[in-house]
């Protein structure tokens, strides 16, 4: 095989598997949405039989695989050793469509990783807020109620010394 069909052959076999690593992150998108929707609402959908985390896992862990696969055969190709083997010391190599195909579908694994990363930290902080209503909520409720502290009439500090709210007539 010469080095133009070579070089067709890795870069329609980089794009293969990296076309399985947008439909993974999309997948990954799609479940961080609904994690995000029922964050506080329902765990439902989470508890399903079918739950999509441990599709998702599953997934991930074949991608594993495939991605071990992909950067062995670009190794061989640029005969270097697997640790040096990656998409952007291939397309360095590359011309042409093959580079830009490359570069494309790179770039979009680059936008939806962004995408990715912004959701988490949404989801975070969501997960944060959530814990901390629950906290201040259950504070409320018992002996562990913080009292609040104010000023008198004349300037001094003097806390508040209510019951928990258990503990209160209404």
């Amino acid at each position: 095989m010469n080095k133009d069909n070579l070089a067709t052959a890795i870069t329609q076999q980089c794009l293969n598997h990296l076309s399985k690593e947008v439909e993974l992150l999309q997948s990954y998108i799609t479940v961080s949405t609904m994690i995000h929707d029922n964050l506080g609402v329902s765990t439902e959908a989470l508890e399903d039989e079918n739950d999509p985390l441990t599709k998702l896992g599953k997934h991930t862990s074949q991608m594993e695989k495939e991605r071990q696969q992909m950067t062995t055969a670009i190794a061989e190709y640029l005969k270097v050793p697997p640790q040096q083997a990656t998409v952007r010391t291939l397309m360095e190599t590359l011309d042409g469509e093959n580079k830009r195909l490359l570069a494309e579908k790179r770039d979009e694994l680059l936008g939806l990783e962004s995408s990715i990363q912004q959701q988490n930290r949404t989801n975070s902080f969501l997960i944060r807020h959530t814990i901390d209503l629950y906290q201040r909520i259950a504070m409320e409720l018992s002996d562990q109620r913080p009292s609040a502290t104010t000023y008198s009439a004349t300037g001094a500090l003097s806390s508040d010394s209510t019951t928990n709210l258990l503990q209160t007539d209404c």
